[in-house]
């Protein structure tokens, strides 16, 4: 996986069968909205595993800003520069040519803010030799790093890690391709693996073969292109794959050309080089690619300070529109040679860096965007725009074997205000009258048009509405205002239930006693997220809403237990009677907390005529005295109970805790 020309783009390389054409994505847009409106965009696109929406694509268009940023007095001679996300984290890593110096920037609050670390790395413990352009790339979710030394022609290898926050150790991969002003760009071939393109004092390109494993190359993995048109001193170069096509473009430091490499299908081949565009701005320095909906550009920054920004329009193979952007206000100064892009969610940001004094540079194309929210990564997203304009929406689909696919598509939104709107419901059961209430503050809607995801349908204002069957249906309304827009509200899924049948069992015993606590189980059948209420009643009089009822009697004549399950919308009840309720014994008893091996006194307090007592200590112990004693062998807390017979058959029972403390070791 590499990270594509530093504009915040990731392409699955590793895993891309090339095919000679794009997957294609699509959506569903309306051509004219008004403000605030509330837009469902259905994606057409499919196979694909993940997508991005950029509901404001098009900054690019507009006039660029620029601001001194912050200084790396380090970065002089000829830096490269290289923006990587990992995580929520973005680093900017920056070279130091003539001072040997590498740079760790993290920008924890987002590339176009200022750094929140800098890290001078020096010298890589001698390792650098005049470093030039740095690549940062991630392989089997491990980083790395590349480093090209123009004095000596290697090419460093930097291991991260899992982290780019890493330490990380450095090796050489290889030695004597490059000069000064070399650029160089590497990206993954699924047949050759990486492959790295530098460019030469002899104005040609060396096209390296790394393999997957980054090896040393050998003589049969290393070829050299021909020479460039218009040679002067070939600079720097980035590459791109377009639909399984891989192109690179380059530039030319004496003289300003631009060139463009075609390696048709397979990264590790010599291009055709053709030159596309000649700048009136000499000297230029690094290049980067991007692109931003269906769009390519090339920036390019000289050493003049200017800014050049080349538009090729949806083909990356047309000449392309050659825009000056200049010194951006008077921004950019003298000896600016360092160039980075990077997007994060629909922002983009370009760091420039100069050659003399490591001074580093913003520039920024405005991000002019009234959509609430400006991006997504929902399949189906939903988007308002707050303002009248014309805007860009573009959706990036990812596809696991083919690469990536973006569609844009432009809607146009008036100054017309659409009418606000939300709807609730009450009640959930079937068969049973839904209620439906829309919810409005602007006063100005003349149609309602409902939709209860059964193929009902109404134009009430509040419609009730009974759903036939339980299941989940999603209910949709449309409103027209007076003004004549439209809007939606938020379409909700309503679940419906079957109504509950309340049942519960009686306890299985006989007789059923006064001063005894039973449990009547509820075994209501009612569907699984329902969460039915309860209201347990007895003899009329509501005793318990928990799902089971515990409850004793204090009068022997007959009982009414009534059961009622409810959800919204509907209830059931069940009533169940118990014809006779003897008299029980009213038991009890009490003791003190004592300590192991000393006996304990039970007082038995139980009221009523008892034929018969039967004590359990929890210890292994028992009794049918009417007031035992027990000795506990053991400290801890153990469960005593008394249960106790009348001539009626009546057994109650109550059971207390003893707490039985060890005796003190003396010493």
């Amino acid at each position: 996986m590499k990270f594509l020309g530093s504009i915040g783009i990731w392409l699955v390389v590793p895993c891309v069968a090339l095919y000679s054409q794009c997957p294609v994505g699509d959506f569903n847009l309306p051509t004219n909205a008004c403000a605030q409106e509330l837009l469902l965009i259905d994606n057409l696109s499919t196979s694909a595993s993940s997508q991005t929406w950029d509901f404001c694509s098009g900054d690019l268009s507009n006039l660029p800003q620029a601001e001194t940023s912050f200084i790396l007095s380090g970065a002089n001679g000829r830096p490269g520069v290289e923006f990587a996300k990992d995580g929520n984290t973005w680093f900017g890593f920056v070279t130091g040519t003539w001072s040997n110096t590498l740079y760790r920037i993290e920008f924890a609050n987002g590339t176009n803010n200022l750094p929140t670390f800098t890290e001078n790395l020096g010298d890589l413990s001698g390792k650098l030799n005049n470093p030039g352009q740095v690549r940062i790339i991630r392989e089997n979710n491990q980083w790395y790093g590349f480093v090209h030394n123009t004095a000596s022609g290697e090419l460093l290898l930097l291991n991260f890690g899992n982290s780019l926050s890493n330490s990380f150790t450095v090796s050489t991969i290889f030695s004597g391709i490059g000069s000064t002003n070399s650029g160089f760009d590497l990206d993954k071939d699924p047949v050759n693996g990486w492959v790295c393109i530098i460019s030469t004092a002899s104005n040609q390109f060396n096209i390296i073969r790394l393999g997957n494993t980054f090896a040393t190359p050998g003589p049969s993995d290393i070829l050299t292109s021909s020479q460039v048109p218009g040679q002067n001193n070939l600079g720097d170069i980035d590459l791109i794959n377009i639909c399984g096509a891989w192109y690179g473009f380059a530039d030319n430091l004496g003289n300003g050309n631009i060139y463009r490499l075609d390696f048709g299908s397979n990264l590790f081949s010599i291009p055709t080089i053709t030159q596309t565009a000649a700048l009136t701005a000499g000297n230029p320095g690094r290049l980067r690619i991007a692109k931003e909906g269906e769009e390519y550009f090339v920036f390019v920054i000289a050493l003049d300070g200017t800014l050049t920004k080349l538009e090729f329009g949806t083909d990356i193979s047309s000449s392309p529109v050659i825009v000056m952007e200049g010194n951006v206000g008077n921004v950019l100064q003298t000896n600016t040679y360092g160039l980075a892009l990077a997007k994060e969610n629909s922002e983009w940001t370009i760091l420039v860096v100069s050659q003399s004094n490591g001074q580093v540079y913003h520039v920024k194309y405005p991000n002019i965007c009234a959509a609430t929210p400006m991006v997504s990564n929902q399949i189906n997203p939903e988007v308002r725009y707050t303002q009248a304009g014309v805007y860009h929406v573009s959706l990036e689909s990812f596809y696991n074997s083919v690469g990536t696919s973006i569609k844009t598509k432009t809607i146009t939104v008036s100054p017309a205000l659409a009418p606000d709107i939300n709807f609730n419901s009450a009640n959930v059961c079937v068969n049973n009258s839904i209620n439906f209430t829309s919810q409005n503050a602007s006063g100005n809607i003349t149609n309602y048009d409902w939709s209860f995801g059964d193929a009902g349908t109404s134009a009430q204002q509040d419609p009730d509405h009974l759903y036939s069957t339980a299941g989940t249906y999603s209910v949709g309304l449309q409103v027209t205002a007076s003004n004549g827009c439209t809007n939606i509200a938020t379409p909700k899924d309503l679940i419906i239930y079957n109504q509950p049948v309340a049942d519960f069992n009686i306890p299985v015993v006989s007789p059923i006693c006064t001063n005894q606590e039973y449990l009547f189980a509820n075994s209501s059948t009612f569907d699984a997220l329902s969460n039915p209420t309860w209201e347990w009643r007895l003899n009329g009089v509501l005793v318990s809403n928990d799902q089971d009822l515990m409850q004793q009697f204090s009068a022997t004549s007959s009982q009414e237990i009534r059961l009622k399950a409810l959800i919204p919308g509907c209830e059931n009840e069940v009533i169940k009677n118990i014809a006779s309720v003897q008299i029980g014994p009213q038991t009890d008893f009490s003791f003190s907390n004592s300590c192991q091996l000393t006996p304990v006194d039970f007082t038995n307090a139980t009221f009523g005529d008892v034929t018969d007592y039967s004590w359990n200590f929890g210890d292994g112990n028992t009794s049918t005295h009417t007031n035992p004693t027990n000795t506990f062998q053991n400290s801890g807390v153990f469960q005593v109970t008394l249960l106790t017979t009348n001539a009626l058959g009546c057994q109650n029972s109550t059971e207390k805790t003893i707490t039985i403390y060890s005796n003190p070791q003396t010493n």
